[in-house]
């Protein structure tokens, strides 16, 4: 879920929004380096782009893509979704 920044704490403490907190405004430091946050602002790396190349007969490529784990099973009772596509149809 996360946690809050060093400039809410700063207003928490500055407003007094707290009871029975005791800190002072020049004990809150910012943390540049807070693993869960840096894992949380991580993209993925783009897909290379399309092939420029077609298929030009039925079954000559098949594009597939695999789903899952989902955390609930399908009617048949799978965790998982396969998809297959015949680039020329």
């Amino acid at each position: 879920f996360g946690h809050l920044a060093a400039t809410g704490l700063k207003e928490m403490v500055r407003h007094n929004m707290v009871e029975h907190l005791r800190l002072e405004l020049k004990d809150i430091v910012k943390i540049d380096s807070c693993r869960p946050c840096i894992m949380g602002k991580m993209t993925q790396k783009r897909n290379p782009k399309k092939s420029k190349t077609r298929a030009t007969e039925p079954l000559e490529r098949i594009l597939t893509d695999l789903c899952g784990p989902f955390p609930v099973r399908s009617l048949c009772g799978k965790y998982y979704s396969m998809t297959f596509i015949d680039d020329e149809s």
